[in-house]
């Protein structure tokens, strides 16, 4: 801190060993040092206030994407030019100076810094810059090759695709439309896969009752996450409910259900097959007594507006099954 030092220097140390010792009751009274001490510290701490430290400088990486924001892109441009030559290996700097050089109208420059990003990063957002500086220069071939490039690499903005105004040059080319189906698929796998909707019989909402007709409750199923996953929502007519989450696992090639109701009961259910019109589960859960009980889950697609749900339960390894329930669904339109 400035005009303070908590060191003495050695002539002031020599100097006090000089001093003969003092008498005890020479020594000032503790409320008179604690009032000294007290007084320093204030007066440290408007020391402090008087000459705060002085605010850092922004970086010029900062000072250029600051200037970006407000679409200042020629100063913008002037700043990126030199982070680069400074930090060759800078992708975003590159990537926002092929921006910058875009809108100016610079298109060759913009295409030299967005091919200095892509090589760098290999990011599909750059490719796509990239196609987009090709057809503003209409260069219809690499457009339609650096679109085809950022697809295969997982770009799934489908909607920015579809509406981008530099693109408009080759929205009437077939092939405009088969790139943004495959930026949709990237955008929503799930929806395009085939497995993954053999459960879609199971959504809507139902009415749910017993083989003797009598109400077991209501059911509603939700397809949510883009169409990957199921949730159930169950309210039974006794008044308990419950929930589960249904998902194709594109890696095990098998549909999964976790199950968890109001009493806390938990139930996994794996290995999920559809075939000929049936989704089977099964499952194994250890007892409180020690034992395991094995339970097979399945759903029968009985039509658009007619579902099958059937349960059953084995305590002897899977020698014997007994029906644990057995409810039909019918559609709530």
């Amino acid at each position: 801190m400035i005009g303070f030092r908590a060191t003495r220097s050695s002539r002031q140390i020599r100097a006090d060993s000089d001093l003969p010792d003092r008498p005890a009751e020479s020594e000032a009274p503790v409320w008179k040092k604690t009032v000294f001490v007290v007084s320093l510290c204030l007066s440290l701490a408007g020391a402090a206030r008087a000459f705060p430290p002085e605010a850092s400088q922004a970086s010029p990486l900062q000072e250029a994407d600051s200037l970006y924001q407000k679409q200042d892109w020629a100063g913008a441009a002037r700043i990126y030019q030199d982070v680069v030559k400074r930090e060759p290996d800078n992708g975003r700097a590159w990537s926002r100076l092929g921006a910058c050089r875009q809108h100016l109208g610079q298109l060759p420059q913009a295409i030299a810094a967005y091919q200095k990003a892509e090589a760098i990063g290999h990011n599909p957002l750059v490719m796509y810059n990239l196609a987009t500086a090709h057809a503003l220069a209409g260069r219809r071939e690499e457009a339609f090759g650096w679109l085809d490039k950022a697809a295969q690499a997982g770009f799934a903005q489908a909607e920015t695709m579809e509406s981008d105004a530099d693109l408009e040059s080759l929205k009437d080319d077939s092939r405009f439309k088969s790139v943004l189906e495959k930026v949709k698929i990237n955008a929503q796998p799930c929806a395009f896969l085939p497995e993954a909707r053999q459960f879609d019989f199971w959504v809507g909402k139902w009415d749910v009752r017993t083989p003797a007709g009598d109400p077991a409750g209501t059911n509603t199923i939700d397809l949510v996450l883009g169409g990957c996953a199921l949730i159930e929502n169950w309210s039974g007519a006794k008044g308990g409910t419950g929930k589960s989450l249904n998902f194709y696992d594109k890696i095990k090639k098998r549909w999964q259900q976790t199950w968890v109701d109001n009493q806390g009961d938990a139930i996994e259910f794996l290995d999920g097959e559809y075939k000929d019109g049936v989704l089977r589960f099964r499952a194994e859960k250890k007892q409180a007594d020690g034992t395991t009980l094995r339970r097979r889950l399945s759903f029968f697609n009985l039509g658009p507006d007619r579902v099958r749900q059937f349960s059953e339960q084995s305590t002897d390894g899977g020698k014997t099954w007994t029906t644990e329930y057995d409810l039909t669904y019918n559609r709530i339109k």
